[in-house]
């Protein structure tokens, strides 16, 4: 069963055909899927890196890339979504925010 979502919208991926090809893109976004960002190598803490350590690091990791070592993950959705660093946080400071100014 295919649960892959869209990294950047979250919309459902499961009537895409497996594997991913190059020029796959999101029905609802239309951003690019065989991205690092879609890839469960992507390290979201460190941008500059991957990790699978015999891939060559690309410079946008939002746009299609020729890797072969790309492994589509599940479970990811809108930014923050599968770790990456910063949702919680931001999320957090405009709770924050919120509040200050409610007063």
């Amino acid at each position: 069963m295919n649960d892959l979502t869209c990294f950047n919208c979250g919309a459902s991926l499961s009537d895409e055909p497996l594997p991913l090809s190059r020029q796959a893109t999101c029905k609802a976004c239309f951003y690019e899927l065989h991205c690092c960002r879609m890839c469960k190598h992507y390290d979201a803490a460190n941008a500059t890196r991957c990790f699978e350590d015999r891939a060559e690091t690309p410079i946008e990791k939002e746009i299609a890339n020729f890797c072969e070592y790309f492994d589509p993950a599940a479970g990811l959705g809108p930014e923050g979504s599968k770790g990456e660093p910063g949702a919680d946080k931001a999320e957090r400071a405009r709770q924050q925010l919120d509040n200050l100014f409610k007063s």
